[in-house]
């Protein structure tokens, strides 16, 4: 069994959850599972496009020293998402791109199936809770 979960799948653009696919589907014995989960439609759709900053004088998340934090929010369409964050220390400045995407159950089916999987089943979560329209979360378990 393969497992990736918090929703980290969404965060990879399409060509590298394919290759990510592939790969898995490769390391994976016959009739081994894949599970994961992604953010769904019900949880992006809240998400404004906006901007904000914050001051760490103590460091926190993104450094242990000071640094001022700049936030942009992006909605590239119904299902993709970016937060990026640039962090401005005393001698540096980083950039981070989280990217999200959501995924309904059919626009997994049609991503997952293509790479040779069955899908096993749809839940909330990935402690088995049942799958509803409304979940935040869908968790998928594919076999090879």
């Amino acid at each position: 069994m393969i497992t990736l979960i918090y929703c980290d799948y969404g965060a990879l653009i399409p060509d590298e959850r394919d290759e990510l696919l592939r790969r898995i589907y490769r390391a994976l014995k016959p009739g081994g599972r894949f599970l994961f989960d992604v953010f769904t439609p019900v949880r992006t759709s809240g998400i404004q496009e906006g901007t904000s900053w914050e001051i760490c004088p103590q460091g926190g998340f993104w450094s242990a020293g000071p640094y001022i934090c700049l936030n942009a929010v992006y909605r590239y369409n119904e299902n993709v998402s970016l937060d990026r964050y640039v962090i401005i220390e005393e001698n540096a400045v980083h950039c981070y791109n989280i990217w999200d995407t959501s995924f309904t159950t059919d626009s997994l089916l049609d991503e997952v199936l293509p790479a040779g999987f069955t899908c096993d089943g749809f839940y909330a979560d990935v402690t088995g809770t049942p799958y509803y329209a409304g979940s935040e979360t869908l968790c998928a378990v594919f076999r090879k």
